[in-house]
């Protein structure tokens, strides 16, 4: 008997999430949790970008060691957009990249094998310094599962 392990979702595994809703937010502002105040490590706001709001949060198994962490991406439309803001129960904020134009119900690529320009679980593993199997345990039952041959 063979036990396939990390290797049989390591290169094959996708998680795609829509986006919910699509917004202009002012000058000086951050977006997400604990917004009331500017503190160090929040994304502050410029008052030109466009955010969108992915329906993917930690009761979904996001580690919220992702949080206001513009090393964490996904890929809309193939432009890499960064998290701008904390990992909430439902939902997360990316920076539209320039130019980008987004809408509700658009894909975004949060994890894949990387040829997309998706962020691969390796990447997320440099960034919260869980291991793949810790990372991939989290997904849960509100997560659907499409499997292709």
């Amino acid at each position: 008997m063979v036990r396939p392990g990390v290797i049989s979702w390591e290169n094959t595994f996708k998680l795609t999430v829509l986006v919910k809703h699509v917004f202009e937010p002012k000058k000086g502002t951050n977006v997400g949790y604990g917004c009331n105040d500017i503190t160090v490590g929040k994304y502050v706001c410029d008052g030109s970008e466009t955010m969108a709001v992915l329906g993917i949060g930690y009761a979904d198994g996001l580690s919220t060691k992702m949080s206001n962490d513009r090393r964490i991406w996904v890929v809309i439309k193939g432009v890499k957009c960064e998290l701008v803001s904390s990992v909430m129960m439902d939902m997360c904020i990316v920076k539209c990249g320039d130019g980008l134009e987004v809408e509700c119900e658009d894909e975004a690529v949060f994890i894949s094998d990387g040829s997309d320009g998706g962020m691969t679980v390796a990447d997320i593993q440099k960034v919260t310094g869980e291991g793949s199997r810790e990372l991939m345990v989290h997904f849960g039952r509100r997560i659907a599962r499409v499997y292709h041959e």
